[in-house]
């Protein structure tokens, strides 16, 4: 079969729109373009349903089960290492005192409900990373089969475009017949000059017209249908 490039304006004007798919499918297999599905939708991540349920005490970087641990700990001295990162180094550190006296509330979810969502997460992920694979292959396939179907479907309307023009051509051949009183050599010399901006058009149209006014080509007899009696096929037996 033909691809759309080796069809000629006028096939390509009469093209169905079936005939118009075809002509996709084929330009896609004749390119090689690689079918791929949609990608396998990606599930709903699961509701996790964790809530902080430890209830700790804060003071600065301590955590206290107990309020009054945490407010003892308040109270106390209390002292941090300091050193001058970009002075005499790590190797030399001292002791500041640490003002921080508040005690601050703090939740903390259980260790074994951290643990259930992070599989959770490990799946959603190594889903969302299959997914993320597919859908490109997909894109890509859509991208490559969305240009074809373009490029086919423009050459199909462009034709069909010009042919409501050369229905508009037919009757102005007609026309110039009527004005050269039917001399077709006339008649031609006057559209020639009235379409020489249009040679695709006038080209069509008389195409046409010789088409129409060729002589019927007279079938040569055969054995189904043999010469006539007295006529001979020109071999001497």
């Amino acid at each position: 079969m033909k691809r759309f490039s080796e069809w000629t304006i006028e096939e390509l004007m009469e093209a169905t729109d079936e005939q118009v798919e075809t002509l996709i499918a084929l330009e896609l297999a004749e390119q090689g373009v690689e079918m791929v599905p949609p990608p396998t939708p990606l599930p709903k991540m699961e509701d996790v349903g964790i809530v902080p349920a430890i209830e700790g005490y804060g003071v600065g970087s301590l955590i206290f089960a107990k309020l009054e641990d945490a407010q003892a700990a308040a109270a106390a001295e209390r002292f941090e290492e300091v050193y001058e990162y970009n002075g005499a180094g790590y190797d030399y550190k001292w002791l500041k005192a640490d003002r921080n006296r508040q005690v601050e509330p703090r939740r903390y979810y259980r260790q074994e409900d951290v643990q259930r969502v992070s599989a959770l997460l490990v799946k959603q992920n190594a889903l969302r990373a299959q997914f993320e694979k597919e859908d490109a292959a997909y894109q890509k396939c859509v991208a490559a089969t969305s240009n074809i179907r373009s490029a086919v479907w423009d050459a199909v309307m462009n034709a069909r475009r010009l042919r409501d023009r050369v229905k508009w051509a037919e009757g102005l051949w007609a026309e110039h017949v009527r004005l050269a009183e039917g001399d077709l050599a006339v008649a031609r010399r006057f559209f020639t000059a009235a379409l020489k901006n249009e040679p695709t058009l006038c080209r069509i149209v008389l195409a046409r017209v010789d088409t129409a006014s060729a002589p019927a080509t007279q079938a040569t007899p055969t054995d189904e249908q043999p010469y006539p009696e007295g006529v001979s096929n020109g071999v001497d037996c």
